[in-house]
């Protein structure tokens, strides 16, 4: 599903064009934006119905609970999207604390979305014999971890505007940056989804294929060893 990567860039580019020529500002529908939440939401649902798609389609394998799992995990991640969980929780350990922000307690909340990818790598770990055999599902997933990290960097690098102003000092170039860290930071999110969304489409493909009676038995055999059966 190289199409969606592809989608999904060319729709962050309109994003930047389309701000930058009607309001001088390439961040306007890029930072926090429906425009780019919007279809990283909607791809997330979907991701999250193909994996329960998946397990469906595995029975009570122990190996479903993976897909149940990150189903789950998904639908968490489109709340969270949805509903700025992750910025609601910073503001109430500040409040239940009594803490004061700076530059470092206001990035409570990309600790938290640290924290989501972190149970999310170690389900992946706990059940990998069942989706280490789907070659195809590897390059996207990785490369969705890629974008899922770069993506948390970028967030944090332009929480506030400080970084950009230890690198580069008070000028323009520093504001240049602080918009490329917004940018990077939706621009990541955005492909990292649809890369997950194509690394469980390619699960859901195999998991059909092993289901569906085949003439020919060794395919069976085969599918059924890549899901470790």
């Amino acid at each position: 599903m190289g199409w969606l990567t592809a989608a999904n860039v060319l729709w962050m580019l309109t994003c930047i064009a389309v701000g930058w020529w009607w309001t001088g500002n390439p961040v306007r529908y890029c930072d926090n934006s429906r425009a780019t939440s919007g279809p990283a939401i909607l791809q997330m649902l979907l991701t999250a119905g193909v994996s329960l798609q998946v397990g469906r389609i595995r029975g009570k394998t122990p190996g479903a609970r993976l897909w149940m799992w990150t189903a789950a995990g998904f639908l968490v991640l489109t709340c969270d999207q949805a509903f700025a969980l992750h910025g609601r929780i910073d503001d109430s350990i500040h409040q239940m604390l009594g803490m004061r922000e700076t530059a470092w307690t206001d990035r409570i909340d990309d600790l938290v979305v640290l924290l989501y990818g972190v149970c999310g790598a170690v389900v992946l770990w706990l059940y990998r014999r069942e989706w280490l055999g789907l070659q195809r599902m590897h390059r996207p997933l990785v490369l969705g971890g890629c974008c899922f990290v770069l993506a948390l960097i970028a967030n944090a690098a332009g929480d506030r505007y400080d970084v950009a102003v230890w690198l580069l000092g008070e000028n323009r170039a520093a504001r240049v940056l602080q918009s490329f860290f917004s940018i990077g930071d939706e621009g990541f999110k955005l492909v990292g989804v649809g890369l997950f969304l194509s690394a469980f489409h390619a699960a859901y493909t195999a998991a059909v294929r092993m289901r569906v009676p085949c003439a020919e038995e060794p395919k069976v055999r085969i599918a059924k060893a890549k899901f470790g059966r």
